[in-house]
């Protein structure tokens, strides 16, 4: 039986996007290498002089409860092979999961994990060099990152021998819930997705299974005797941390929530924004949907006039409402501060208000406003700690995880959108064989 025209170009476009993929992996990989920065060599000779149980008992006591990832790292760290191997796997299976919960139904597996992996590398250069691509970031971020998406993902797709599933999701969940931020995204997505079970009279074993894992790992990290000796000893960064209220607090976290927004190297959210606007006035025509449009046009709009205003000769100029540095006490009452963090607030306000216009029934309206919000929350959470500013750009990277979640979905609608307006031009069209074999629908 002959191949139809379609299937013979899809198969085409899979056979390079897997070639694609491969060459990322390897081109991730021969870029991969120590580095002369503090954790990188403390972990590499952590274990010259005693064992890895010794040194985690220690870790444990004197500074943090994730045991499992810094064993981990201090295990492998020597073996230049396994991380190199190790990094460019977890980054693939970080855009395999994605494209599993949102495009594979629109998108084949090789050229949906592509775009995928492309997205990812929207994600600013200093947060992903931070967070996937440095050895010892890449432990203690990427790597839970991805333990919690496989814990989800397996939730979501897994049909048949759903109890190997169950268990399989609950240990993967027990290291993403080592790192702080992941535990909280992660145990958020998984008590909303209990509660709508719930409330459709489903099976919620392997939820509950999952929460409670996750729930005692997350519980041990934090009760660590470590963490609040590492509390005292990270003051050093900021003294004053102490001392602050807590609105003042929070009020840090929205700095590095702001100036990461305003960043003109943070391609991800201009490109979530511009799928954002384009896609809801298409799918909303009420006067929330217009405004919120509006917002996110202005948004990818000083995106590009910061762009232009940073040619040779126009360094200087400042962004449209940015701000270059940290927030200093001394800048917190000077207006230009308060119309750029206005003008984030507004974008990421805006994010969430067009995703509650697009969304169809209560399940589209929780995920959908939920992500940008959840991401928010996640980089807000980094507030509670004196290393604020000291931690480096590697603590926004869950935040920017579930923005790229985000953006993956708004991609499936607007290849849904455009699957339904080829469907309604040609009537006769059947669907090619090539998307038979898609993913079942989430349980």
């Amino acid at each position: 039986m002959p191949v139809p025209e379609a299937g013979r170009r899809w198969r085409g476009v899979e056979a390079v996007s897997a070639v694609l993929l491969c060459v990322l992996c390897i081109a991730i990989g021969l870029r991969l290498g120590l580095q002369g920065a503090d954790d990188d060599q403390y972990f590499l000779h952590a274990l010259d002089d005693r064992g890895l149980f010794e040194f985690l008992a220690s870790r444990y006591r004197e500074w943090t409860g994730r045991i499992l990832l810094e064993g981990a790292l201090a295990a492998t760290i020597g073996v230049a092979a396994v991380w190199k191997t190790l990094i460019p796997a977890t980054f693939l299976g970080t855009a395999w999961c994605i494209w599993r919960l949102t495009l594979s139904r629109q998108l084949p597996m090789a050229s949906g994990t592509l775009v995928v992996a492309v997205m990812l590398l929207l994600i600013h250069r200093q947060v992903l060099y931070e967070a996937a691509f440095w050895v010892t970031g890449f432990y203690n971020y990427l790597l839970p990152v991805f333990m919690g998406l496989l814990s989800i993902t397996l939730l979501c797709s897994a049909t048949r021998r759903r109890p190997i599933a169950v268990a399989v999701a609950a240990c993967v969940a027990i290291i993403a819930c080592q790192a702080e931020q992941v535990a909280f995204a992660l145990l958020a997505v998984m008590s909303v997705r209990t509660l709508l079970r719930r409330m459709r009279h489903e099976s919620l074993e392997g939820e509950l299974v999952v929460l409670f894992a996750g729930g005692a790992s997350a519980a041990a990290s934090l009760l660590a005797p470590g963490n609040a000796l590492r509390h005292v000893a990270e003051l050093r960064w900021f003294p004053e941390h102490v001392d602050l209220e807590w609105s003042a607090k929070w009020l840090l976290g929205l700095d590095r929530l702001n100036v990461h927004a305003q960043s003109p190297a943070n391609l991800l959210l201009v490109l979530l924004a511009a799928l954002a606007a384009w896609l809801t006035p298409r799918m909303c025509r009420t006067a929330t949907a217009r405004v919120a449009a509006g917002i996110l046009v202005l948004y990818v709009a000083s995106a590009v006039v910061s762009v232009l205003l940073r040619l040779p000769g126009l360094e200087g100029w400042p962004r449209l409402g940015g701000v270059a540095a940290p927030l200093e006490p001394a800048e917190w009452m000077a207006g230009g501060i308060f119309v750029s963090m206005g003008f984030t607030i507004a974008v990421l306000g805006a994010l969430v208000a067009s995703a509650a216009c697009r969304a169809k029934d209560l399940d589209s309206l929780i995920v959908g406003a939920g992500l940008p919000a959840l991401a928010v929350a996640s980089t807000m959470l980094v507030a509670l700690s004196p290393t604020i500013h000291a931690s480096g750009f590697r603590i926004l990277f869950v935040g920017d995880l579930l923005l790229v979640l985000h953006a993956a979905m708004l991609v499936s609608t607007t290849l849904e959108l455009r699957r339904m307006r080829a469907a309604r031009h040609c009537p006769m069209h059947v669907p090619d064989a090539v998307h038979s074999d898609r993913s079942a629908t989430p349980n």
